[in-house]
């Protein structure tokens, strides 16, 4: 055990807006919150990250995979335009804020360019239903070294590497 000469406290506080107001007002000193709560508070933190996340299935990063259905014969971003888009939720990184700033570094508007744009959920599982359901015509896993979140419904769906391509990925 090492000691730090100062008095630490520990508190749980589930609520992720309470963190961040406590963070801002200089009310805690330290934090665990998820990427997404950091991400969308970034502007208005003066904090540093001291740890980042790891996935088990994942390597030592990870990054968003734009995957189609592999009978949808798109090619390039352009072959996307008038199809659904499915990301997993708004607070996602992989999911939502870096395919839209990809899109928009390439020129497209995420609303305008899509005939539709919706929300499966968080779940891998969910948003490689809805391509293979035809409910969305590409949507955003996440990716690493080597593998993708197919891995964690390829016992499910044993077929799911030939039925979905990968298109392009994120930074």
């Amino acid at each position: 055990m090492r000691y730090t000469g100062h008095e630490i406290y520990l508190e749980a506080i589930p609520e992720s807006e309470t963190i961040v107001s406590m963070l801002k007002n200089d009310e805690i000193d330290f934090a665990l919150m998820s990427f997404s709560d950091f991400y969308d508070n970034r502007t208005s933190l003066n904090v540093t990250p001291l740890l980042l996340p790891s996935y088990e299935e994942a390597g030592s990063y990870y990054r968003g995979a734009f995957i189609v259905r592999a009978d949808f014969g798109a090619q390039s971003f352009e072959d996307l335009e008038g199809s659904v888009f499915a990301y997993t939720v708004s607070s996602s990184y992989y999911g939502y804020h870096m395919p839209r700033a990809v899109l928009a570094n390439t020129g497209y508007d995420l609303n305008a360019f899509f005939y539709d744009v919706i929300s499966v959920g968080y779940s891998p599982h969910d948003m490689i239903m809805a391509l293979l359901n035809g409910d969305a015509d590409v949507g955003v896993i996440w990716a690493d070294e080597g593998t993708d979140a197919r891995i964690m419904v390829e016992n499910e769906i044993p077929d799911v590497w030939d039925a979905t391509d990968i298109l392009e990925y994120t930074p």
